[in-house]
């Protein structure tokens, strides 16, 4: 996970320019289920299947809808739907021909995220949330520790590391993504978040633990 600061930088840049592209989808809709407030879309993107979910959106089958991709979720349950998706994309802002365009602002999506959460794991250390992270993916964590590391704008949002003590070389550093909020360098703060696994970024940039949809206090 430890880069140079020279690749670093090539990574901010690389990602800086590709982040429309890679941020923004347009497929079309094979099926679709109401959660609530929410709709769960399988969509098919130039021949690929998957699964989205967003805000609640009427879309007849066979229509093409564009959306904007906020985190990915694997063996994600829905306690709305009682059902476990592989794999399902979060997103927000889902339109079509003829609708007026309508967004869902970050902590709506947070909001979301944390009610179709698979439970609140409570705070746990660094070193907790590596050891346990297969049992936590998809879980609600805290984490009480310092500031180490601050990126901002990257792929839409804040990366901030979370160093407490506990664990040894990479797994004592913890990264917690927020498209919302940011944290200052060397700030004692609680981080809390839903814990992604295996994530593949890119560019050489892989995390076996991540905590996503970030909201940070001090």
């Amino acid at each position: 996970m430890k880069k140079v600061s020279f690749l670093a930088l090539v990574f901010s840049f690389l990602v800086g320019s590709a982040q429309a592209g890679t941020s923004q989808h347009e497929a079309v809709v094979k099926e679709s289920r109401n959660a609530g407030i929410y709709t769960y879309f399988l969509v098919d993107e130039n021949g690929k299947e998957y699964w989205i979910a967003g805000p609640k959106t009427n879309v007849p089958n066979g229509k093409t809808i564009q959306f904007t991709e906020e985190m990915w979720m694997e063996n994600f349950t829905s306690k709305t739907l009682h059902e476990t998706f592989d794999k399902v994309m979060f997103v927000s802002g889902i339109n079509w021909e003829g609708m007026t365009k309508q967004a869902i602002d970050p902590s709506q999506i947070r909001a979301f995220h944390q009610n179709e959460a698979k439970g609140d794991a409570g705070s746990l250390t660094v070193a907790e949330v590596f050891e346990k992270r297969k049992a936590l993916a998809g879980k609600i964590v805290s984490v009480k520790g310092e500031v180490t590391k601050v990126t901002d704008n990257i792929m839409g949002r804040s990366w901030i590391h979370i160093k407490d003590g506990t664990g040894e070389g990479d797994k004592s550093d913890l990264v917690f993504r927020s498209k919302s909020q940011t944290a200052e360098l060397g700030e004692k703060i609680t981080a809390k978040g839903i814990v992604a696994v295996d994530q593949d970024f890119g560019f050489g940039y892989y995390y076996p633990v991540i905590v996503e949809d970030a909201t940070f206090e001090k």
